[in-house]
């Protein structure tokens, strides 16, 4: 089955300035790289083929059927969710 969206993409080179350097630390050497060169590769065992692109909700049937109501906005999801990642991320116990 072939991969879709982000799957099987790859970072291609396709054009460098070698005018403006990577990396501004002394320390850190710049790579070389040439035209052509994969740069960026996912490897298949990272995939989850399950996933899928695009998720489009409509909340009108269980509203007609159920008479049900979201509680939570949109916008106070989105700020409740990267709450817990930012939390699972930079909170150390």
């Amino acid at each position: 089955m072939p991969q879709r969206g982000a799957f099987g993409k790859k970072g291609i080179i396709k054009s460098i300035n070698r005018n403006i350097p990577l990396f501004q630390s002394s320390n850190i050497p710049n790579p070389k790289f040439d035209i052509g060169d994969i740069i960026i590769a996912v490897n298949p065992r990272y995939y989850r083929p399950t996933e899928v692109e695009l998720l489009i909700g409509n909340p009108a049937k269980a509203k007609k059927e159920l008479n049900w109501d979201a509680e939570t906005k949109i916008n106070d999801l989105v700020k409740i969710m990267v709450k817990s990642d930012w939390e699972k991320v930079f909170v150390k116990d």
